[in-house]
């Protein structure tokens, strides 16, 4: 029996051994192969775009950044500064926008502007005054220094966080201008915005990139909301040529190189023991025996998950630089690398790490879109108040109100144009596939989109029919005071 023992133990000792020596020669044979499937696709790049890594891409934003002075970035984080700290809670205390309709804001809005007035004093003014300098004017990038962690993951992007502040803090004043009378100081918040969302400029991030098409958005719908609440006279053909220039940046391709180059120091991080596997995401997990034989085992796959993940951005860079209107279905056409779902384990990190870049590209479409309908629609303003009536096709608008009709992102045609009895609409109809949720009112007081059922734009109405009286709500929506002692009182007879 003892002598059984011994050869069983003897032969399953041996069995183990040359399954790991299977797996240790495997595991070479496979980085062997993705050494040279990495090295081919590096060298392609470096032939292709010479200043495609990470330290490349930083040091070229330096390069080009302008002075403090002219920075949009620099200002705004200076009139970051100079906000109270009421100011956070009144922007979390904000319901947010719905569609941008001709009738004055309900009392709750009208409330919360006059608080936020109360809250900043001038600071309002001060911005447009700094971000509509010509020098700051003339950059069409801020600029911020940006130390990339050893864990890029962990690197910090504070200052585009706080920007969004200076976005709503100018689109409420621009509101309440207009709700008072003053479209024209209107125009220039929403000028100074646009600036504002110019602030994060090139930054290699997604996340900067989808920063600046949120300013961009907030600006615009300041704009058309003051068109719709009064008739400004002065700054819409700057605010036309500028709302053109930002539809035109390529915010979307600067993000996936700057995540392509994030994710290639990554991979650097991994293979040479700076980063942790575990702790990708920022986290502190503890080792376990059974993580660290996992690690070691995919360790093989590593050089050939790292072509994988570049390979993939570089066929949606590829998609990135076709026309607009034919990258949405390439895009989608690049197929991820396959996962688990698909019972593959090779490519664990490059799947991890991908960005969501088919969303990002449809918000980047959504507001190149929001962007070129608003030129449009701020060009049919500029001709009817030049005429005296609405054009009757955009096509009619003469080459110094609109050089060219904007096209359509979605089609590559020209955006669309309807004639309402009180006003026009310019809009684009976007695929059944990426047209969110139409606006619903949550409350029977507010308004629902105008230009429901017809597309995705905005109305520009006539002058008599701006900034209208809404009707005051049911007597079901104004909560009653209940005495102290008894029951509350009876409604009033109406």
């Amino acid at each position: 029996m003892r002598r059984w023992l011994k050869r069983t133990a003897a032969g399953g000792l041996l069995v183990v051994a040359a399954l790991v020596a299977v797996g240790f020669i495997a595991r070479a044979a496979f980085r062997r192969a993705g050494d040279r499937e990495v090295a081919a696709v590096t060298a392609a790049l470096d032939a292709e775009e010479p200043g495609w890594r990470i330290d490349a891409i930083q040091a070229a934003r330096a390069k080009a950044a302008p002075p403090d002075a002219d920075n949009p970035m620099a200002i705004v984080l200076s009139l970051h500064g100079r906000l109270p700290p009421v100011w956070d809670d009144l922007m979390k205390a904000r319901d947010g926008g719905g569609a941008v309709v001709n009738a004055h804001p309900v009392f709750s809005e009208l409330l919360w502007l006059l608080q936020g007035r109360a809250a900043t004093g001038d600071l309002a003014a001060t911005a447009q005054d700094e971000l509509l300098r010509p020098g700051v004017l003339a950059r069409p990038n801020g600029y911020h220094p940006v130390e990339i962690a050893d864990n890029p993951w962990d690197t910090l992007l504070p200052h585009v966080q706080n920007s969004r502040a200076i976005f709503a803090l100018l689109d409420a004043d621009g509101r309440l201008a207009a709700v008072e009378g003053d479209p024209d100081r209107a125009v220039r918040d929403a000028r100074a915005g646009l600036v504002a969302a110019r602030g994060p400029g090139d930054e290699p991030f997604m996340i900067s990139q989808l920063v600046r098409l949120a300013g961009a958005n907030v600006a615009v719908r300041t704009a058309l909301q003051a068109l719709a609440w009064g008739e400004p006279a002065a700054g819409l053909a700057e605010l036309q040529a500028e709302l053109l220039a930002e539809a035109d940046q390529p915010g979307f391709l600067v993000g996936l190189r700057g995540e392509r180059a994030v994710m290639d120091r990554v991979f650097d991080g991994l293979d040479a023991g700076r980063i942790d596997l575990r702790n990708m995401g920022g986290g502190r997990g503890e080792s376990s025996t059974f993580d660290d034989l996992a690690f070691a085992a995919y360790r093989g796959f590593l050089p050939g998950d790292r072509a994988m993940g570049l390979r993939t951005l570089n066929a949606v860079i590829e998609a990135a630089k076709l026309p607009t209107h034919e990258q949405r279905d390439a895009v989608a056409a690049v197929p991820l690398p396959p996962g688990p779902k698909e019972d593959s384990y090779r490519y664990i990190v490059s799947r991890l790490m991908l960005p969501a870049y088919e969303k990002v590209h449809e918000a980047h479409l959504r507001t190149m879109a929001d962007l070129r309908a608003a030129a449009a629609a701020i060009a049919c303003e500029r001709f009817r108040q030049k005429i005296g009536r609405w054009p009757e096709s955009l096509d009619e608008l003469p080459k110094d109100i609109l050089p060219a009709v904007p096209a359509d992102p979605y089609t590559g045609r020209p955006v669309l144009f309807h004639r309402f009895d009180d006003g026009v609409g310019v809009y684009v109809v976007p695929p059944a596939d990426a047209r969110p949720p139409a606006f619903r009112p949550p409350v029977e007081f507010e308004d629902p989109d105008p230009l429901e059922g017809r597309g995705r734009g905005w109305r520009v109405w006539d002058p008599a029919a701006r900034g209208t009286t809404r009707p005051a709500p049911d007597r079901e929506f104004i909560p009653e005071e209940p005495a102290e002692d008894g029951p509350p009182p009876a409604p009033e007879e109406p």
